[in-house]
């Protein structure tokens, strides 16, 4: 009997705005950055998950426009899907309880970015869109 594979869903967002990149911060201790978003529970629709997370996590509302990449790895049974998620309104401010944790960055100045998530932003950079592979 085969085993049916598990996998921990993580939803990673990507939005840009004014040729600068949405980041927020990972690690409160090593000011590590990355993009938004967070675990997928079971049963949780995975787009409406990524829309949440952003919006708890940088007071944006946003919809999602189409897909990075959709990457796994051999040393772990994780699956993430990097969107590309465009900001709903005019008003592109982040929510001031979130002004410490996200903030806009260009791509020449990005700040210490997690670097898995900074492949994900390379893909993103080069218009690598839809593309799955590993990304470690």
């Amino acid at each position: 009997m085969h085993e049916i594979p598990r996998f921990i869903v993580i939803v990673l967002v990507l939005i840009s705005h004014s040729d600068s990149l949405l980041l927020v911060k990972l690690s409160h201790i090593d000011d590590t950055w990355g993009l938004a978003g967070g675990i997928v529970e079971y049963g949780s629709p995975i787009d409406a998950t990524a829309t949440v997370y952003v919006k708890e996590q940088t007071g944006l509302e946003i919809t999602l426009s189409r897909i990075v990449g959709i990457y796994t790895s051999e040393d772990d049974e994780v699956l993430t899907i990097t969107f590309h998620g465009e900001i709903k309104d005019d008003n592109h401010d982040i929510g001031t309880e979130h002004q410490q944790y996200a903030e806009f960055f260009s791509p020449e100045e990005l700040p210490a970015v997690d670097e898995v998530h900074y492949r994900y932003i390379e893909d993103y950079l080069l218009q690598n869109y839809s593309i799955i592979f590993s990304a470690r």
